[in-house]
């Protein structure tokens, strides 16, 4: 039979802290925030035509999030996916709006519209998070994250 191996990552098996409950809630902050944006921004359209992948990411963290604090391997591994690809995401975003002339993090200037202005802001929030959360999950690798016969 095959299992998977339990995460020997030191902080997530020892330490069930805010440092990982605290980032984790900005995240989902985040999700939430997205859905008066995109009402706001795109109406019905938004209900209709992003749902899936506002979903798919959603359901792809919180696997990743609940198996990390329950220090399993494919948790560490899904959680990890998900932050790089949603760091770099906003690290793209970022990046694209300086080289662009907008300068970085132009939309905290833009106070003319209180949701967008919000929904930036907690944006911005789960960038940091993001960023966050990969270095302590890089830096506290789990020593065996392979699958073992039994």
């Amino acid at each position: 039979m095959i299992r998977e191996s339990d995460s020997s990552v030191p902080v997530v098996r020892h330490r069930r802290a805010l440092w990982l409950w605290v980032p984790a809630a900005v995240i989902l902050a985040n999700y939430a925030a997205q859905i008066p944006y995109g009402v706001h921004l795109y109406g019905r359209a938004a209900i209709t035509l992003g749902w899936a992948p506002l979903i798919v990411t959603l359901v792809w963290f919180v696997a990743g999030f609940w198996l990390l604090i329950r220090a399993k391997a494919a948790g560490y591994w899904l959680t990890l996916s998900f932050l790089l690809a949603d760091f770099g995401f906003y690290l793209y975003n970022l990046i694209g709006g300086w080289v662009h002339g907008y300068g970085l993090f132009f939309h905290a200037c833009l106070v003319s519209d209180p949701i967008l202005w919000t929904v930036f802001m907690i944006g911005y929030a789960n960038f940091f998070a993001a960023g966050f959360l990969l270095v302590l999950l890089i830096r506290g690798r789990p020593v065996s994250t392979r699958l073992i016969a039994r």
